[in-house]
């Protein structure tokens, strides 16, 4: 369902809006199919379902926000639900009004040599586009790490309209996809890709940086006997944290970590955690860029705690 809060003092007017809208569709049958504009991982709705189509009947069966048969309690949810809004939104809203060049016809970037990729301008933004795993295991130093399925909901927390970017991916068809995604929502300055084998990267001395992962009954051990200066940052949505608090963790938002980090004490010891630990990888990225040297994330999180009780 789509969100309603970019304009916080017309808030119940455009939740009204889209409820009548609704209306409007559920009286073309429960037969017609629908063709959603946004796709699971967009930050333009609520818990989006990862189907390409859905039909009227599916969703007025399924979709909890059609189970509000009143205008008035729909309007009192939408002005209820509490939404992140990621920096580049501003910028987005400016291309739709404004318009932009059109997007490459063919998006797949130029494969780098380590020699070209390290001769790239020194501001260029590194994204490390692979899973989770292989960041952990090893991963350039100074790289973000930003699966491609994650980069439609987190991309806009981390890029700035006029970076120039690289890519780690661990193919030509994983980096065409992660230059889609972006140039999808405005960041097309891709500069090209890089398929590091890593054991043979480290094997030509080229630097490389890891990420421990504690699982469960490590986890639980530190926070039992915590290590000097250590800490647990929570990175999940407010709305989660609210819902199932974790004791002793320390919260801010994976997407606002830039800006809140300097709240925190880049010698001190950080155990990240997020719903299953993909958003903490990030998290841990976007603070070694910022200079944190001792930190690690608990692969599971929340998943694993539920999973241990």
């Amino acid at each position: 369902m789509g969100r309603t809060d970019f304009y916080p003092d017309r808030a119940e007017e455009v939740a009204g809006l889209l409820y009548d809208s609704l209306q409007k569709l559920l009286a073309l049958g429960d037969q017609t199919l629908i063709y959603p504009a946004h796709g699971a991982g967009s930050v333009c709705g609520n818990n989006m379902a990862d189907r390409e189509f859905s039909s009227i009947g599916y969703e007025r069966q399924n979709n909890p926000m059609l189970q509000i048969h009143s205008r008035q309690a729909f309007i009192d949810h939408k002005i209820g639900e509490r939404h992140y809004q990621p920096p580049y939104f501003r910028d987005m809203e400016r291309l739709n009004l404004k318009g932009c060049k059109p997007a490459k016809r063919i998006l797949t970037p130029a494969a780098l040599s380590p020699k070209a990729y390290k001769n790239l301008p020194q501001q260029a933004v590194t994204l490390d586009v692979r899973n989770i795993s292989s960041f952990l295991g090893a991963h350039l130093p100074g790289s973000v790490a930003l699966p491609v399925p994650m980069i439609p909901a987190f991309a806009g927390w981390f890029l700035r309209p006029d970076d120039e970017l690289a890519l780690v991916a661990s193919d030509a068809q994983e980096a065409e996809q992660a230059a889609r995604h972006l140039a999808r929502i405005g960041f097309d300055k891709v500069l090209g890709y890089l398929a590091p084998d890593m054991p043979h990267w480290a094997a030509t001395a080229e630097p490389f940086n890891a990420v421990t992962a504690i699982d469960v009954d490590e986890f639980e051990s530190r926070r039992n006997n915590p290590p000097h200066h250590w800490h647990l940052l929570d990175v999940r949505g407010k709305e989660e944290v609210d819902e199932n608090p974790v004791d002793g963790a320390i919260h801010h938002y994976v997407g606002k970590l830039i800006a809140t980090a300097k709240e925190m004490t880049a010698s001190h010891h950080y155990t990240v955690m997020c719903g299953s630990g993909a958003r903490a990888t990030i998290a841990a990225s976007i603070l070694m860029r910022q200079g944190f040297q001792n930190v690690d994330v608990f692969l599971g999180s929340f998943g694993a705690l539920m999973a241990d009780t």
